[in-house]
């Protein structure tokens, strides 16, 4: 999975690059494959997750990246408002219930400088990417969902009833600057700004 994944990182970072100077934070880092990718030379990056052992992951990981990893609630971050020139958010407001998604939302638009932008990516929701000849990867995706556990998959599938990240994003008052599906990889990335 994790080729499948890089592509999305770079795909992503082409829409939205990364210049020296610029303060980075990514949401739910785990353990920091999306800072990897993003790594800047004069860059301020920091990555923010709940869980210790993934952050600890990263720093391991990670260690010769110049990343700040801090355990930290994504719906009341440390961090100053508009602190930020960049923020991301990979494959995590999908595990989380309804309310606490908005609450990340509104928590990294506060964050997010003026002419930041946010940086999204996620399970595409349409009904057409996990039909027909996708029906197996649907099955696939279900399953690793499952396992995850029994609170994961229901927010997973709250996920995609209600539409993913599209109705977020716009729940939360951003406005899209740019959106893409990749249907191979069931993604959808947004790029979007205050």
């Amino acid at each position: 999975m994790e080729p499948a994944l890089r592509d999305l990182r770079k795909s992503a970072l082409a829409m939205a690059p990364i210049e020296s100077g610029m303060r980075i934070l990514d949401i739910a880092c785990g353990t920091g494959l999306q800072m990897a990718e993003s790594e800047c030379q004069g860059c301020h990056s920091y990555g923010i997750d709940m869980s210790q052992s993934m952050l600890r992951q990263a720093v391991r990981k990670r260690h010769a990246a110049s990343t700040l990893w801090i355990r930290a609630d994504a719906t009341h971050s440390p961090f100053p408002s508009e602190a930020f020139d960049r923020i991301s958010i990979v494959y995590a407001l999908h595990e989380m219930p309804m309310g606490t998604r908005i609450r990340v939302l509104r928590e990294a638009k506060r964050m997010l400088r003026k002419n930041g932008v946010f940086l999204l990516i996620d399970y595409d929701a349409q009904k057409e990417v996990w039909t027909g000849a996708n029906r197996l990867s649907w099955l696939g995706t279900h399953l690793v969902e499952r396992i995850a556990g029994l609170h994961h998959y229901r927010n997973f599938r709250h996920f995609l009833r209600n539409g993913g990240l599209l109705p977020l994003v716009e729940q939360a008052g951003y406005h899209v600057q740019e959106n893409r599906r990749f249907r191979l990889q069931k993604a959808h990335i947004l790029l979007v700004h205050k």
